[in-house]
């Protein structure tokens, strides 16, 4: 006989994600309070940590290195021979024919290199036009102005103005300046060096105008003036921003605070940098951080910085200068 009654289908068990879930959280958290038990357990058997002496640990987490690709240059007219144009003020220009960084530098790259720095100007410019060069003499060496003047191949209203600088000026050594900065080719320059301190930090120029990014009072303005135009008259000429290193601040007090704490009304001095690094980026400039990237800080600042608390005494020059120096060797065309 047969049997004709059907068998009765085998259904599929349903997962009850209701419980499970909340079953594998359990889990994953019991995990987790062994793995810390057992850490915790291990640190405070004061398990021994041995450091590779071999290894330099000495580095700064925030340095801050930008190069840009020489490629990018359109026609590089690269003769075999390196020449560098240093634009800057006080640090770059202390010590002419001593311990001088620009000197190292060039002994250091084999290039010529031709010393540009005014001591006592500036990045940024006190006045906003040069229409009476009584009051506004100084702005004619600083950053903005010097630039003006050899994209146009001009130095008269430097040679104007020499009359009407402020008594600690050292004129002769502004003039023998000008007089260098007249027989240069800079058409046939390589590499524009940027090399400012913290002066204009220390002297609550300004870093930026919200309303008018060309504001040459700003150092800001000043870079963004200069830069909207090198790259037009000068296109096969790689340019680098050198960053100040540390410094001291004198309060009203007359204490001294570090130039990482103090705010003179326009940020603390890195806060300076940051708006540095945008603006070598923005314009396709090399950039250099030598505020975090030499070891010139609160705590050494005594051991490299002469008694005005800002300039890098020969042991801080000679650091500076060949940090400088290998990257030039290492990235740069030569």
């Amino acid at each position: 006989m047969e049997n004709n009654e059907s068998t009765p289908k085998k259904t599929k068990r349903k997962i009850n994600f209701s419980r499970v879930i909340p079953a594998i959280l359990a889990l994953a958290i019991l995990i987790v309070v062994i793995v810390g038990l057992i850490q915790i357990i291990r640190w405070n058997r004061g398990e021994e940590f041995i450091v590779d002496p071999n290894i330099n640990v000495d580095t700064e987490t925030e340095d801050f290195i930008l190069f840009m690709d020489p490629s990018t240059l359109p026609d590089n007219n690269y003769d075999g021979e390196l020449k560098i144009l240093m634009l800057g003020n006080d640090t770059l220009a202390y010590d002419k024919g001593g311990v001088n960084i620009a000197e190292i530098i060039e002994k250091e790259t084999g290039a010529t290199v031709y010393n540009c720095a005014f001591k006592g100007s500036y990045l940024a410019a006190q006045h906003e036009k040069m229409d009476n060069l009584e009051e506004s003499a100084l702005d004619a060496f600083g950053f903005f102005w010097v630039s003006n003047s050899i994209q146009i191949k001009d130095w008269t209203m430097q040679e104007e103005a020499m009359q009407y600088l402020p008594e600690h000026i050292d004129k002769e050594a502004y003039a023998e300046t000008i007089e260098l900065a007249k027989t240069i080719d800079y058409d046939d320059i390589d590499l524009l060096l940027i090399y400012y301190d913290g002066h204009d930090y220390l002297a609550t120029n300004p870093i930026n105008n919200p309303e008018d990014i060309f504001d040459v009072t700003t150092m800001e303005g000043s870079f963004t003036g200069c830069f909207e135009r090198y790259p037009r008259n000068y296109p096969n000429m790689q340019c680098m921003l050198i960053a100040p290193t540390f410094c001291y601040a004198t309060l009203e007090d007359g204490t001294r605070e570090g130039c990482d704490i103090a705010d003179l009304g326009h940020g603390n001095l890195p806060t300076c940098l940051t708006t540095l690094q945008t603006q070598a980026q923005i314009y396709s400039v090399s950039y250099v951080d030598n505020y975090y990237g030499i070891n010139i800080n609160a705590e050494t600042a005594d051991q490299y910085l002469l008694e005005d608390g800002i300039t890098p005494n020969e042991e801080g020059r000679r650091m500076i200068a060949e940090r400088i120096s290998s990257f030039i060797n290492a990235r740069l065309i030569k």
